[in-house]
C-alpha cells in the first residue's frame, strides 16, 4: 500500500516546486517506456524472499526520476522507467482483479491530464489512458465494471470503466459526477447512493492550513443535494487540517493524516490521525485515532496497514524550517477498534501486508532492527525478522496502496 505511506502526497509537491528542486537524472531510457533490459540492477540486487514475488514498488522522490519495480521469481525486475515530467506517482493494487495501477501526475510547467497504466500480476502492461482528470489523488472501485477517479486541481470526479476483462475500454471516463466549486478533493467515499468528496484542507492562495471539509451528495441528486461538513471530532473538538496522506479501508471508510504545518513547529495547533466514514444515510462522521501537539510532533506519516486492516502503522516526525521530510521520533501501530497506540521502533518506513499474512517494511531511516535502504520481512506474529539490503539506485518511495473491492 502506498503510504501513499508512503510517503507524502498533496501540497508537499507544490512546496518542493516552489523551492526550485529540479528533476534528477533519469535512470534508464530518456522518454520512459518499458524498462526491460535497461539497468536491471536499479531496482535492487540479490535474491528476494519468495513471499515477495509479485510485489510492486516505486523508487524515487517527487519532482525527480521515478522507476517502477517488481519482485519476480525471487529477483528484482525493472518494469517501467517514468518520464521525468511525471511527478509524485501513485501506485495502486486492485483487490478485485490483482492488477496494479500506476497513476502519473504532471504538475508545474508541464501540468496536463493524468496518465493511468494497468499492469498484470506478472508486470505486463495491459492498457493505458492519458486523459484522466488533472492531478488525480484517489481511485475507487464501485462495482465489477466501474470505478471513480478523483481529480484534485479542478474538483473533477468522474466514473470510469473498470471491467477487468475488457482491456481496450478500461479507463474510459464519463462526464463529471458533481459540481463542487472551489474545492480540491483528495479522496472520495461511497455508501449506497451517497458520495463524499473530501477536501485536503490547505489554502493554495494564502499558503496556510485550514479545516478539511467533505461535500456529501447523492448520486444523480443534482447540485441541490450537496451538503458541506467539516472533518471534526465533536468529542474532543479536534479538526483535520491539511490532510496530506490518506488510506481507504473500504469504499465508505478511510484514514487521514493531518499536519497543520510544513516547516518546523507551530505552537497551539494539533497534528492528528482521523478515521472518517460515510454512512448509508449520507451522514459523515470523523473520529480521532491519534493526536500530538504540533510544537512537539510536526507530521504523522501514514506508513501502512496490517493484513487484517485493523491496525495502521505510523511514523511520528519532527521537521524544521529546512527539512520537510523530518526525523523520526518514534513509530508504532494504532488500533482502529479502540485507538490504542503501541510503540514499535524496530522499523521506520512504509509497510505492506503480503499474501502470506507476513509484512515487508521498507526502512527509510536507521532504526532498531534495520538500516536505511533495507527490506525487512516479518512473520504475521511480528516476531521473526529477515533483513535484506537491495542496494537501490534511488530512494524507496512507496509500495502499492490497496484499492478495496466494492
Amino acid at each position: 500500500m502506498a503510504f501513499r505511506l508512503n510517503l507524502f502526497r498533496g501540497f508537499s509537491l507544490l512546496i518542493l516546486v516552489l523551492l526550485g528542486i529540479a528533476p534528477a537524472l533519469l535512470v534508464g531510457c530518456e522518454n520512459g517506456g518499458n524498462g526491460a533490459g535497461k539497468n536491471e540492477s536499479a531496482c535492487g540486487t540479490g535474491r528476494l524472499a519468495s513471499e515477495a514475488n509479485g510485489l510492486f514498488w516505486i523508487l524515487g522522490t517527487p519532482t525527480t526520476a521515478n522507476i517502477l519495480c517488481q519482485a519476480q521469481s525471487n529477483e528484482f525486475k525493472l518494469v517501467q522507467t517514468l518520464n521525468p515530467e511525471s511527478r509524485d506517482p501513485l501506485l495502486l493494487l486492485d483487490s478485485a482483479t490483482g492488477q496494479t495501477l500506476l497513476v502519473e501526475r504532471f504538475s508545474g510547467r508541464t501540468a496536463r491530464p493524468t496518465r493511468a497504466t494497468w499492469y498484470s500480476s506478472s508486470g505486463e502492461e495491459l492498457t493505458q489512458r492519458g486523459d484522466w482528470p488533472q492531478n488525480v489523488y484517489s481511485v475507487m472501485r464501485i462495482s465489477q465494471g466501474q470505478g471513480v477517479v478523483t481529480g484534485f486541481d479542478f474538483a473533477d470526479l468522474r466514473k470510469f470503466v473498470w471491467s477487468g476483462q475488457e482491456d481496450s475500454v478500461t479507463g474510459n471516463t464519463e462526464t463529471a459526477m458533481q459540481t463542487l466549486g472551489k474545492f480540491n478533493p483528495i479522496l472520495t467515499l461511497k455508501n449506497g447512493g451517497w458520495f463524499a468528496a473530501i477536501d485536503g484542507g490547505y489554502d493554495l492562495i494564502k499558503f496556510s492550513a485550514k479545516d478539511a471539509k467533505a461535500i456529501v451528495f447523492k448520486a444523480g441528486g443534482g447540485d441541490g443535494s450537496a451538503v458541506e461538513k467539516t472533518v471534526s471530532d465533536t468529542n474532543n473538538m479536534l479538526t483535520c487540517k491539511n490532510a496530506f496522506q490518506t488510506v481507504a479501508l473500504n469504499n465508505s471508510k478511510a484514514i487521514l493524516s493531518c499536519n497543520p504545518q510544513y516547516f518546523g513547529p507551530l505552537a497551539g495547533d494539533v497534528v492528528t490521525l482521523f478515521e472518517v466514514e460515510l454512512t448509508a444515510r449520507g451522514e459523515f462522521n470523523a473520529r480521532t485515532l491519534l493526536s500530538r501537539a504540533s510544537d512537539e510532533i510536526q507530521r504523522i506519516d501514514l506508513w501502512g496497514i496490517n493484513s487484517k486492516a485493523d491496525e495502521v502503522f505510523v511514523g511520528l516526525k519532527k521537521t524544521t524550517s529546512d527539512d520537510y521530510q523530518g526525523k523520526v521520533v518514534e513509530s508504532g501501530w494504532v488500533s482502529l477498534a479502540d485507538a490504542r497506540y503501541a510503540i514499535d521502533n524496530r522499523f521506520h518506513g512504509p509497510v505492506r501486508a503480503l499474501a502470506s499474512g507476513s509484512l515487508i517494511y521498507a526502512c527509510q531511516s536507521n532504526s532498531e532492527a534495520c538500516r536505511a535502504g533495507d527490506f525487512a520481512f516479518v512473520d504475521e506474529n511480528r516476531s521473526q525478522t529477515k533483513i535484506q539490503s537491495p542496494e537501490f539506485s534511488l530512494p524507496f518511495f512507496s509500495f502499492a496502496t490497496s484499492v478495496p473491492a466494492p
